[in-house]
């Protein structure tokens, strides 16, 4: 990589290993990365340069970006190149991550454990399996809809949120200790 602070450089290669745990592959993340440390706008020339990766893997990693909606094209006046920069607040692309994540992960897994739930015959020999698959069905509905009703929220109300869920946790641990001796 050419002309990054050291920490920007261990910024972006961390990225480019969590990419994989957040859904994308490693070069996505590390571009990202880039994207979001560079204070101006830059094209794809730049960032396979930098990164020195291939220009048809940039491009392709790109669109992936724009895809999960993290990234924005910017144009300049008398140039034809497209710039490249985040999307918006830190916030901004949280909510589009979860939004993503939601999308391709927990609504077709909903969708196959409804169908599958559909086809489990009622018999005794299959309850143990339908309770599971109803149960994992009701958390992942669940989360689905804790995910919605955050897309909703602004950062501090998150945050307000966040604190609340705290709060009402520990009144369940301290219900339980007194419940239960």
């Amino acid at each position: 990589m050419t002309e990054l602070p050291q920490s920007n450089y261990e910024l972006i290669m961390h990225f480019g290993d969590m990419g994989s745990r957040w859904g994308f592959n490693r070069t996505v993340g590390q571009i990202f990365a880039l994207l979001f440390v560079s204070p101006e706008p830059i094209h794809a020339e730049h960032i396979a340069a930098t990164l020195r990766i291939s220009r048809s893997n940039v491009s392709m990693s790109l669109k992936e970006l724009q895809a999960w909606k993290l990234i924005q094209i910017k144009h300049r006046p008398q140039d034809r190149k497209e710039y490249f920069a985040v999307a918006g607040t830190v916030w901004i692309m949280a909510k589009a991550v979860l939004e993503q994540r939601v999308q391709r992960e927990l609504a077709p897994t909903v969708t196959l454990l409804k169908q599958h739930l559909s086809t489990v015959e009622a018999e005794k020999q299959h309850q143990s399996l339908r309770e599971q698959t109803e149960q994992l069905l009701t958390l992942l509905q669940w989360v689905q809809q804790l995910a919605d009703q955050v897309q909703q929220l602004e950062p501090s109300q998150i945050e307000s949120f966040v604190k609340l869920v705290r709060r009402v946790s520990k009144m369940l641990a301290f219900k339980n200790k007194v419940v239960f001796k």
